[in-house]
């Protein structure tokens, strides 16, 4: 089973895993680079280095991968939490990071619930 976006701690994972192996890889960066008009040599610096995608570049991947406007509000806090220069800012995005993982588990806990056949 793939994983989704919420599966994901730090941005840049999961650009590495939408980026797919290295043989797909470079064609993903290229369109990736284009969508946000950089140069794919930047999208390797995100990926390796210390660069960060800014939120405005964040938010045209958002649209070039065609999240779910829930799956672009996680992506952008995943990168404000990522940008963060000091420790409180970081805890203030992973609250809310966390915050967004816990509603969705319970509401999958209740769909799960609902749609179990009663036994009598």
């Amino acid at each position: 089973m793939d994983k989704n976006i919420y599966d994901y701690s730090n941005y840049k994972s999961y650009l590495r895993q939408r980026f797919g192996d290295k043989n797909r890889r470079r064609g993903e960066k290229i369109a990736a680079a284009k969508a946000i008009n950089c140069q794919p040599t930047f999208i390797s610096q995100i990926l390796h280095a210390n660069a960060h995608l800014s939120l405005e570049q964040a938010d045209a991947l958002n649209q070039h991968w065609q999240h779910s406007p829930d799956e672009s509000a996680f992506f952008i806090l995943l990168v404000q939490k990522d940008r963060a220069g000091t420790k409180s800012l970081r805890e203030f995005f992973q609250n809310q990071i966390e915050e967004i993982i816990r509603r969705g588990l319970t509401l999958t806990q209740r769909l799960a619930e609902k749609n179990k056949i009663s036994n009598g």
